[in-house]
């Protein structure tokens, strides 16, 4: 599925314990489609942060996977990954490690200071 739009919310980070034997990280993010009709809100997860990198009103188009997973009380649930980001901010390689090295003062990114939590719609929603 393909969806064209705006960036209009940045979800927290979540995460595992940090001594996990596999840890992870995810953060969700909301794109509200660019359409004549009515438009169409919709929530993906980024598993992969150095991946994807989004910005509060960035223009896009992400292309999405839908995945149904039963919950463990016979309750089913939608998981919404992003596969492929087209257009916006492009990913920025990282700094070779000379340079990594050099101490740089601390600067809060735009997607950090714009960074609203997503409210989920179920209070036992999973946080896949």
């Amino acid at each position: 599925m393909k969806i064209t739009g705006t960036i209009t919310a940045i979800g927290m980070v979540r995460s595992s314990a940090a001594d996990a034997p596999n840890p992870w990280e995810c953060q969700t993010f909301v794109i509200e489609e660019d359409a004549e009709r009515a438009p169409m809100s919709v929530a993906f997860d980024v598993w992969d942060k150095n991946k994807f990198q989004f910005e509060r009103g960035e223009a896009c188009t992400v292309h999405l996977d839908i995945q149904a997973k039963a919950g463990t009380d016979g309750r089913w649930f939608n998981g919404i990954k992003i596969w492929k980001k087209e257009g916006g901010n492009p990913v920025q390689a990282q700094a070779p490690v000379a340079q990594a090295a050099q101490p740089q003062a601390a600067q809060p990114t735009a997607a950090v200071a714009a960074a609203q939590p997503v409210a989920a719609t179920q209070p036992n929603d999973p946080p896949f």
